[in-house]
């Protein structure tokens, strides 16, 4: 019958007690790796790490016709722009510059091979060239393409937090070739970001100079519109032709507000005749509506000869010869006033008569300026539409030619946003390999696998070796133990 088996809460001087058991096997795993990474540190090449710093300027986008700026700058496009710098001074173009600049896709003894590779990389390679056949010398535009991805490898983009500036890191292991090329590559960026500049300002002075030519068609054709639509009008200048029907219509219209109230005053004041005629003669009402020397002398007669009746009438009697021929003079004198009267009432009746027709004329003509001041309307939209036709083509034309002036002067032109501010200096001592972390990372990492494999060999092993595994796994009391003999002792004893 088996004995039950117990299971057990492991205790921290168990681990203790695992690890003293397998002590040899960590203290080995230890060494191992640390031995190891020893022969890599000390074989591995120094690599060294030569840095140039840039400064990214910020840009201004003019607009091409204001001359204004394009926009404002955001934490956004700011972030944008630089992670666009930084992968473009990475690129394939700019690392071909520096490529070019040191004479890296050459050979011989002005230009440095890249490291060659270890001595089990170069036999395999000769042995790949041995199965091939052997395999020919390299175009220099396969060169270019392989020494471009040697560089790329080794160039590394920093920026420094809260500025505008990028830090250029190059490793390899030559301290100078290192400063040469972080020193190529900020310059191979500038002139990357002068030549694309430039050729989008060239670009644009093309673009500018064809829409010239045709804002020219375009205000020449303008400009001959305008000037027939003149010349069929007659028109010298519209505002002068508006201001004269202006000025023309309101004198009219005040003659014929003076000749309509004189007409008026005249129909009243033979209305006012009429009534007094019917009436009987009214001098001094009639005096008040009509001023005439002739009827004034004629009154002051009558008055003198009815003073001169009131004193007859008082001497003699009414049949009395002078008072009748006084009589008959007042009479007389009374007949001549109506006929004056109804003379100046034809006087009157003529100068209304011709104060109508003028009227009618007025009224004929102010009509006749109005239709004129109507089409003249008309004439004067289609002149505002021809004239601003030409307005605008003029401005747009003299604004797209000082662009392009000034486009053809900038052209060639230092335009960059990026400046070189500091230059790579010969590193003094080299970054890779980093001997202390590398033993302390070593250290660690054989610590590591030797405690594992002592846990993986402490779990894989299920054998009972002391009286404390049979009395923790099996839970049986050890009642005797049998002694190991030395065989050599017992053969001789036999």
């Amino acid at each position: 019958m088996d004995a039950p088996h117990k299971e057990l809460n492991p205790h921290l001087t168990d681990y203790l007690f695992l690890l003293l058991k397998h002590r040899w096997t960590i203290a080995v795993s230890t060494a191992l790796v640390l031995a190891l990474t020893v022969v890599h540190t000390y074989t591995s090449p120094p690599v060294y790490q030569a840095t140039s710093k840039l400064v990214i300027d910020m840009e201004r986008n003019m607009s091409f016709i204001t001359a204004e700026g394009a926009g404002m700058e955001t934490y956004l496009t700011v972030a944008l722009a630089l992670n666009t710098h930084f992968k473009l001074v990475t690129s394939r173009p700019v690392v071909e510059r520096v490529v070019h600049m040191l004479e890296l896709d050459k050979t011989g003894s002005n230009a440095k091979d890249p490291e060659e590779p270890v001595l089990l990389k170069r036999l395999v390679k000769g042995f790949k060239d041995f199965i091939r056949g052997g395999e020919p010398a390299d175009a220099p535009q396969d060169r270019v393409a392989m020494m471009t991805d040697w560089v790329m490898k080794k160039i590394r983009v920093e920026q420094i937090k809260d500025t505008r500036i990028i830090n250029l890191h190059v490793e390899d292991q030559d301290p100078a070739r290192a400063r040469d090329i972080a020193n190529a590559l900020a310059h191979a960026y500038i002139d990357y970001n002068i030549s694309n500049k430039v050729d989008a300002t060239r670009s644009t002075l093309a673009w500018l100079t064809n829409q010239s030519y045709t804002l020219k068609a375009k205000l020449e054709k303008s400009e001959a519109e305008f000037l027939d639509f003149k010349q069929r009008e007659k028109l010298f200048s519209m505002e002068g032709k508006q201001q004269v029907i202006s000025q023309k219509i309101q004198e009219f219209n005040d003659s014929y507000l003076k000749a309509r109230n004189r007409r008026l005053e005249l129909d009243a004041q033979l209305q006012e005749l009429k009534k007094t005629l019917a009436g009987g003669v009214d001098m001094s009402h009639i005096r008040s509506l009509v001023t005439n020397s002739l009827i004034d002398s004629l009154y002051g007669n009558i008055v003198n000869l009815e003073v001169e009746l009131s004193t007859l009438e008082k001497t003699f009697k009414p049949k009395h010869p002078k008072i009748v021929e006084v009589q008959t003079s007042i009479e007389n004198t009374r007949r001549k006033i109506r006929e004056e009267i109804r003379k100046e009432m034809q006087t009157l009746e003529a100068e209304r008569s011709v104060l109508q027709n003028r009227e009618n004329v007025l009224q004929q003509t102010i009509a006749g300026f109005e239709t004129d001041a109507i089409a003249t309307n008309r004439k004067e939209l289609e002149y505002k539409i021809l004239q601003r036709a030409v307005d605008t083509n003029q401005k747009l034309y003299d604004a797209l030619m000082a662009k392009t002036k000034e486009s053809d002067l900038i052209g060639d032109a230092d335009a960059s946003n990026i400046r070189l501010a500091e230059e790579a200096v010969m590193p003094p001592a080299p970054v890779k390999p980093r001997k202390q972390l590398n033993m302390a990372v070593g250290l660690m990492l054989g610590l590591i696998l030797g405690i594992g494999a002592a846990f993986l060999w402490e779990y894989v092993d299920r054998s009972l070796k002391t009286e404390e595994d049979v009395e923790r796994y099996l839970g049986l009391a050890v009642l005797a133990a049998v002694p190991l003999g030395d065989p050599l002792r017992g053969h001789a004893a036999a």
